[in-house]
């Protein structure tokens, strides 16, 4: 009885192994070229740039240079780095989501009788860093030429579909003797990106007729010399008297600045919550020679 429970363990354990198998293919010099729609990555056509990539203390004489990342591996676990998370909002390979069909191309060389290996890419989907990675190549070839290593995604890759946020890339995996490598570039293609919130419904009146009425008063200003917990930023000569708040603004990023969460619990500002219907209406004057703005 025990030895069938252990085989039916056995066959259980295998069943998820299988079920946990990725479906992705791979290609070497693939016959159709990349769609246009692709993301550089990584092209490294100026000389110097490293265009945000990084690299551990296994790869060594790194220089980017006639449009390609050059350097040696020179131990087991070679891997290079980009946080795409970390990237400006206005970096196109910010924020893009992999999906069915999404195809990952890099273009590399490496020397002569280069140790057989592969190619392996971790990439960090939706915060979760990938493990097993993704083979680009599970045999290189070593001929001193360049060539295109192709992965395209499968619909059943549910791990490997998301944002992508960073990537390490093994371009020599588990060869220990010193070796030479080429990356001409690193694209992606068929990539989603995400949705465009929708815009606020919200309507602005300028004077309006109909008058306010059960409201809560977040600034009032009546007491001279009391800003009402409010703080201001980049605001000269700060003061409240008559009835307002006056400053002179000094920046282009002048605001006055209220933390209603660190309000006492007895202050009627605290605690409400905004509904559909909910109003705010500012009173305000400026002088003549205001600028034109939001």
């Amino acid at each position: 009885m025990k030895k069938t429970i252990l085989l039916m363990m056995a066959i259980i354990s295998l069943c998820l192994v299988c079920n946990n198998a990725s479906a992705y293919t791979r290609e070497t010099d693939p016959a159709a070229p990349l769609p246009s729609n692709y993301i550089g990555y990584g092209e490294w056509n100026t000389d110097g740039d490293l265009e945000d990539w990084s690299y551990n203390d296994q790869v060594s004489n790194v220089v980017v240079q006639g449009g390609n990342f050059d350097a040696l591996s020179v131990n087991a676990d070679p891997q290079m780095n980009l946080d795409v998370a970390s990237l400006g909002s206005v970096d196109p390979r910010n924020g893009k989501i992999t999906i069915a069909g999404t195809i990952i191309d890099i273009r590399a060389k490496f020397i002569t009788n280069t140790a057989s290996t592969r190619i392996d890419l971790f990439p960090t989907i939706d915060g979760i860093f990938q493990v097993p990675p993704i083979t680009i190549a599970d045999s290189i070839e070593t001929n001193g030429e360049f060539h295109v290593y192709r992965v395209t995604l499968d619909s059943t890759d549910t791990n490997l579909l998301g944002t992508l946020e960073a990537m390490r890339f093994d371009p020599v995996s588990d060869v220990v003797a010193t070796e030479a490598f080429e990356i001409d570039y690193f694209r992606i293609a068929n990539m989603d990106v995400p949705p465009v919130p929708p815009a606020p419904s919200y309507t602005v009146e300028l004077d309006p007729i109909t008058p306010l009425d059960n409201y809560i008063s977040i600034g009032d200003w009546n007491t001279d010399d009391d800003f009402e917990n409010w703080t201001t930023h980049l605001v000269d000569n700060a003061a409240v008297y008559g009835g307002s708040i006056t400053g002179m603004v000094v920046g282009n990023d002048m605001n006055i600045s209220l933390d209603i969460t660190t309000l006492s619990s007895n202050d009627v500002r605290g605690g409400n919550v905004m509904i559909t219907g909910s109003v705010y209406e500012i009173r305000l004057r400026f002088d003549q020679y205001t600028e034109t703005l939001r």
